[in-house]
């Protein structure tokens, strides 16, 4: 039991920080973005 609890806290760990970076990567991809267009 304790090793599912872990392993879901893993997962959602894992997911939250992979959509961290996939907003960092967003946030300067949009930033470069508006800097070569104006």
């Amino acid at each position: 039991m304790i090793a599912i609890e872990r392993f879901a806290a893993d997962t959602f760990l894992f997911m939250d920080t992979k959509l961290g970076i996939n907003r960092i990567i967003n946030k300067k991809g949009s930033f470069l973005l508006e800097n070569f267009l104006f």
